[in-house]
Parts: C-alpha cells; sequence; structure tokens
C-alpha cells in the first residue's frame, strides 16, 4: 500500500543544485546575503569571458558592455577600462576580458538566467573571438544536468549489478528477484517521501539512490545468510532463527541509519534532507526486507541452496591468524594507522568546482578567471554607519576604505564602491560630486549595482580577490574586515557576504563538521550495542576495527590530494554507520556461540562467506556509481568502496582476534 501510494508522489526526474542549501542555519553572513538581495536588488552572477587575440578581446569585451547596458535584465556591469590595467576583469597580454553581470532579481531564477546566457552567448561577434558564459548559477545548472544523466543511466547500471551479484553468490535467480522485489518497494517509499516532504532531488540527495539501493542489498543479503545456516534438510527453519534474522537485520539498519542522522550536526538544510531520507530510507530497507524476505523466501529456497564464495581463501586466513594468535591483526592495525597520517594533508575546496567531469566547460572557465585574469571570487562587504554615506564626507569614507582595501591584500582586482563609482561618473561628466551621486544613483552614466541602501546608512563594498584556497579567500576577507575597522566609527557594523564568501565558509566548516558527525554517529551506536549486548565489554569491538577504515581512508585522501568537498564532507558518518553492521553480526553469532571451543573462530567461519559477500556486493554499487560523470556522487561512492574494502580487511583479520583477546562471552580462539 505504501509503495502504491508513493508512486503518486514520486519527484519528477528533476536534480536541483543549490550552494545556499549548504549553508549553516542563523549564519550572520547569510543574513547579510538576504539584505544584499532584498534591499540592494543584487541577483545572480554571470561571467562572460572573451577570448582572441589581442587588442580584439578588449575591444569586443567593450563593444558587448555598450550593448549589455540596454538590456533591462541586467542589473549591474563591471567590465574592462580603456587604457587601464585591472585585474579581474582583463589579461595581462590583453587576449582574455572578463565581463561580470549582475542579474536583476525579477530575472534571477535558474531557468531564465540560463536562458539570458543562450541568448548573450549567441551576440554576434567578430571571427576569431571565444565568448563563454560562467558563474555560480551556471555551475549550478551544468552540475544539476550531469547528477540528472547519471541518475539515468548509473542508477539502473547498479540495480543490475546489484542484482548479477546476488544470484552469483546465492546461485538462484529466484532468491535475487525476491530481493529486487523488496528492493524496488524499499526505493519507492524512499523516492515518494522525498517527492512528499522536498520536491525534486538535488545534488546532495541525489546520493541516496544508489546509497539506499545497496545497503538494502547487504541487509538482504546477511538475512538470506542466516536464514540459510537455520534451515534443516527437510527445509524448515530451526526455532528462533527467523527471529533472530529479522532483530539482526533490523538492528543493522537502525545502525546504519545512525550515520545519516549524524548529518543533523551539519547544520544546513540539504545535510538535514539527507539526514532526513537516508536514516528513513535504511529503516525503511530493514522493515521492507524483514516483512517480504520470511514470506518470499520458502517459494525462492524450494532446494536447499549455498553461498558461493570465490575468496574463501581470505576468511580460512583469517581463522588460522584467530587459532595460531597470528601477527596479521598487528600489521594490519599498523599499515591502516601509516595510511592515517595522511589526514595531516587534508585540505578543503569549492563545493561546486571541483565536482565536474573533464568534458564540462566550468572548470576551465574558472581556471582562466583564476590563472589569466588574477581574479575569481568576488567578496560583498556590507558597512552599516548611523552617520550615512550619501554626504561628500561619507563618499569620501568610502574612497578611502578602498585605499586601505587595496593596500592590505596585494594582487586585489577592482574595488567597487559608491565612493569609487561616484568619484569616476565625476571625473568622467565633470560635474560636482553631488551631481555625480546622483546621476549614479538615477543610472544616468551607465548600469552599476545599487551600491547604497535607500536611507544611504548601509553601503555596499565589492572586491574583486585574487585567486587562491578557501583559507586564503578567507583570509582576504578578514583582511577587508580589519582594514574597514580602522576607519569605521565605534557604532558601525561590518558584515562580509556573498556567495563566494558563504561557500568558503562552508567548506572551511566542513572538517569540524564531519569529526563531529562522526563522533555522534559513534556514541549513539556504542550506546545502542551496549544496551543490546548487555555490556559495555563489546565497546572496543564497536570501535577499533571500524574506526581504523575511517582514519585511513581520510589518510589515503590526503595522500592523493583529494581534498573535503561537500559531498565528501558526509562520508565518514555514513560509512562508520554501514560498516559497523557486519561486527554486529558477528556480535550476535558469537554471543549464541558462547560455551563453544574456539568460538571466535567458528563465529569467523560461519560469518566470513556473509562477509566476503555483502562486501563485494557494496564495493560493487560503489564502484559502479563511481563510474558516473557528477562529482559528488562519483566522489562518495568511490570513496565509500575503499572503506568498505579497508572494512573487510578488519572483519576478517582484526575482530575475531580482539574477539577472542577480549574474550567476550568466554570467546576463545
Amino acid at each position: 500500500m505504501l509503495a502504491a501510494l508513493a508512486l503518486f508522489v514520486l519527484p519528477p526526474l528533476e536534480v536541483k543544485a543549490s550552494w545556499s542549501g549548504l549553508i549553516r542555519r542563523g549564519e550572520p553572513a547569510l543574513e547579510a546575503f538576504e539584505r544584499l538581495q532584498t534591499t540592494f536588488g543584487m541577483g545572480e552572477r554571470l561571467v562572460m569571458l572573451v577570448e582572441a587575440e589581442p587588442p580584439l578581446a578588449i575591444d569586443t569585451a567593450l563593444d558587448l558592455a555598450k550593448a549589455l547596458k540596454e538590456r533591462p535584465e541586467i542589473a549591474g556591469l563591471a567590465a574592462p577600462v580603456p587604457g587601464v590595467d585591472l585585474p579581474g576583469v582583463q589579461s595581462e597580454d590583453r587576449s582574455k576580458a572578463a565581463l561580470y553581470l549582475e542579474i536583476d532579481r525579477a530575472w534571477s531564477s535558474p531557468a531564465k538566467v540560463t536562458a539570458l546566457a543562450r541568448e548573450l552567448r549567441a551576440i554576434p561577434t567578430p571571427e576569431g573571438v571565444r565568448v563563454s558564459m560562467g558563474g555560480s548559477v551556471m555551475e549550478e545548472v551544468a552540475l544539476a544536468d550531469v547528477v540528472l544523466a547519471d541518475q539515468q543511466r548509473i542508477v539502473p547500471l547498479v540495480f543490475l549489478g546489484l542484482m548479477i551479484v546476488i544470484a552469483l553468490f546465492l546461485r538462484s535467480v529466484r532468491v535475487a528477484l525476491v530481493v529486487a522485489v523488496g528492493l524496488g518497494v524499499t526505493f519507492l517509499i524512499t523516492l515518494g517521501a522525498h517527492g512528499l516532504l522536498y520536491g525534486p532531488l538535488t545534488t546532495v540527495t541525489s546520493l541516496l539512490t544508489p546509497i539506499v539501493m545497496t545497503i538494502a542489498c547487504a541487509n538482504a543479503m546477511h538475512f538470506v545468510a542466516r536464514w540459510r545456516r537455520g534451515r534443516r534438510d527437510d527445509g524448515t527453519i530451526r526455532p528462533g532463527t527467523l527471529k533472530s534474522a529479522i532483530n539482526t537485520c533490523l538492528l543493522a539498519s537502525v545502525t546504519t541509519a545512525t550515520g545519516f542522522l549524524a548529518l543533523f550536526v551539519m547544520g544546513a538544510p540539504e545535510f538535514d534532507r539527507l539526514a532526513v531520507l537516508g536514516s528513513g530510507g535504511c529503516i525503511t530497507a530493514g522493515v521492507v526486507l524483514s516483512a517480504l524476505l520470511p514470506v518470499l523466501l520458502p517459494w525462492a529456497e524450494k532446494r536447499p541452496g549455498g553461498t558461493r564464495v570465490p575468496f574463501q581463501g581470505l576468511v580460512d586466513i583469517g581463522i588460522r591468524q584467530v587459532r595460531r594468535r597470528g601477527k596479521m591483526a598487528v600489521l594490519l592495525v599498523l599499515a591502516l594507522i601509516v595510511a592515517g597520517t595522511g589526514m595531516t594533508r587534508l585540505e578543503t575546496s569549492t563545493v561546486l568546482l571541483d565536482q565536474f567531469p573533464e568534458s564540462s566547460d566550468m572548470p576551465r572557465i574558472a581556471q582562466v578567471l583564476a590563472e589569466d585574469l588574477g581574479g575569481i571570487g568576488v567578496a560583498d562587504v556590507l558597512w552599516y554607519s548611523p552617520a550615512g554615506f550619501r554626504s561628500e564626507a561619507g563618499l569620501a569614507r568610502l574612497r578611502e576604505a578602498g585605499k586601505q582595501i587595496e593596500a592590505a591584500i596585494p594582487d586585489v582586482g577592482p574595488v567597487l564602491n559608491a565612493g569609487t563609482a561616484v568619484e569616476r561618473m565625476r571625473q568622467e561628466a565633470e560635474v560636482t560630486e553631488t551631481a555625480a551621486l546622483a546621476l549614479y544613483e538615477s543610472g544616468g552614466l551607465g548600469k552599476l549595482p545599487r551600491l547604497l541602501d535607500p536611507d544611504g546608512t548601509e553601503a555596499r563594498i565589492m572586491v574583486w580577490l585574487p585567486p587562491g584556497s578557501t583559507e586564503g579567500f578567507l583570509t582576504n576577507v578578514r583582511r577587508i574586515e580589519a582594514a574597514l575597522g580602522d576607519i569605521a566609527g565605534p557604532e558601525d557594523r561590518v558584515q562580509p557576504s556573498g556567495a563566494p564568501y558563504l561557500i568558503s565558509l562552508s567548506t572551511d566548516a566542513l572538517v569540524r563538521d564531519q569529526a563531529f558527525a562522526c563522533i555522534l554517529s559513534i556514541l549513539i551506536v556504542s550506546l545502542i550495542a551496549a544496551v543490546v549486548f548487555g555490556s559495555i565489554g563489546v565497546l572496543p569491538l564497536i570501535w577499533v576495527p571500524n574506526l581504523l577504515p575511517l582514519v585511513a581512508m581520510a589518510g589515503l585522501m590526503g595522500w592523493v590530494g583529494e581534498p573535503l568537498s561537500a559531498s565528501t564532507a558526509v562520508v565518514g558518518s555514513v560509512v562508520f554507520g554501514l560498516i559497523v553492521d557486519d561486527t554486529l553480526h558477528f556480535l550476535v553469532c558469537l554471543k549464541e556461540a558462547r560455551g563453544e571451543r574456539q568460538s571466535a573462530a567458528r563465529t569467523l567461519a560461519r560469518l566470513g562467506p556473509a562477509f566476503l559477500a555483502t562486501s563485494v556486493l557494496l564495493v560493487t554499487g560503489a564502484a559502479i556509481a563511481g563510474l558516473g560523470n557528477a562529482g559528488p556522487t562519483a566522489l562518495f561512492s568511490r570513496l565509500m568502496a575503499v572503506g568498505v574494502g579497508l572494512a573487510l580487511l578488519c572483519d576478517l583479520y582484526l575482530t575475531p582476534r580482539l574477539a577472542a583477546r577480549l574474550r567476550l562471552w568466554h570467546a576463545k580462539g
């Protein structure tokens, strides 16, 4: 019934991209950004990159600027100035020029901006001139298109790959069909809930589709393996087996869900959605499988079947290590710790630019703006002063602020505010400063962004900053604040804002937030395990084999130079919630085997094939999803595959040895 209802609320096959959903709630810079949009009329920004042989590029950019000033969609325009070398708008060899367009709010929807960009690109230009369109809104639209294409192409491949692996490992097409039914119901309910609550998928919540499918299949694999171990020769199930299989499946679903729930600490709307729907999808998978598999498995398992284990030798090595107290566990711990030292090399990156495939033109445009034109990020700073700026003294303070900023930041691009704009107009029109201010506010001398609020007490300062890392951008913004602080009055307020600043703030917080989310996930899972097993003695077995893979995974990211971004920010807590499932299955089986000789080794012998099968299943699903062109999904999936692979080594060679060492339930090697 729920699946049928979900069909009516499924989101349309559409993907949205929005960096604003990645900003923490209550951020003062976000409130300032809203004032920029409402009070100052700031809309989306486009960058028009003109490339040609000098001086054709500059001449074409100037001609385009004249034409664009007449268009009602353009609220503001920054362009090259004849005879003046300005970083950020033209290259030193004058072969490249950039026009920075601020779109009027009435035309600022992604669809309208995309249509406008096509119109602007189609404006006739001289032969040999290349015109490209960039900017955050273009990046969002382009990324959404890539993610949508992946959803249409990769998700069916993930589903097909998972079904093939299940059929091969369980040696039963019927069982694969049963799992497919459970997977389909889970898929419909999860996406239906997304459509009902939030509408279309976003570039972040699109991660849900392959993740939930893979998690559901892994749970099904464990359920079927446990079902087969408890089945008699006549096909009936031993008492307690079904109840134990259902309880373990639900427990694994709950612990996996905690990895998603911990994302609430990220504090951003996009991560809140992922937390709600990811945890709901995991629990839905557990409930659906627990309800369907006991009903359908007797039909699918008319003849006794077994689990195909191509890598049984790996399990046998682990069993020998437990029985003979081998040193492989120690060597594995040392290797993972050494890999984890790469965490010191981790850096953060922008949210969108690193997420495009090589075929996209967006990274090239960003690189040209950064390396050839010397500026990519525009910082908007709001300066409130009760004394006001609509006077000669106020405009002089703004001009002084521009000089202070230029002195504080090496290689800074243009600094635009009402003072500098009025001064330029006064010189060009040869009028008084009061007349120039009136001309500026009426738009009589060209089209500039609104730089003063209606009552003149708050000024907007736009600074084209030199390229660099996230930390470098934030450092330059702090220099701007310090420069303004030297001339601001005691009652003045200075608040940086703007899209690049907000994105940099969000990216800079990823390390702290990811660590906090991981810690919260670990604490919740530890509490659940201590309550379920009635002992805090299980906690070392929860922590050691599941934290080491995360440390090694983060270290490997540092060694290969993979920066932290929005997609990698969620991988820690989600992967922990996923890989801890095998540890819980081991603990359940170990507790049931108490009193047996060599119980740790016997437990590994029983569960080893299932560990291998589920790990291969998870790695297969993640590897196929990692083939996509969309950076967020592909990068997350590849990291998930690495984390699951490292966790498998711990499950085989560290967990049983540690259990025997701790003598849980009198376990022995």
